[in-house]
């Protein structure tokens, strides 16, 4: 099981209730709903400005991820070292 099977998309891969809404989410139709939404609540004031486009670089992000587990490469893990 891939670490990154919620965000792929792909139904038949859910476990739990989350992951049905998840694999919902990141589908088009999910981004559709959140991202019009999200759009019409910072146009009214409920969300800062800027919201809309943070939701876009995240939707970019997501699916990144989801290329970079498909094709093995180790990207969705950053470490923190203190000095």
């Amino acid at each position: 099981m891939q670490t990154y099977y919620p965000l792929e998309r792909d139904i038949r891969e859910a476990q739990t209730f989350r992951d049905y809404l998840t694999v919902w989410w990141m589908s088009w139709s999910g981004k559709l709903v959140s991202h019009n939404a999200m759009r019409l609540m910072e146009f009214v004031g409920l969300l800062p400005k800027g919201t809309w486009q943070v939701g876009e670089a995240l939707k970019v992000a997501g699916d990144s991820l989801v290329k970079g587990g498909q094709t093995k490469v180790r990207t969705h893990r950053i470490s923190y070292f203190r000095n």
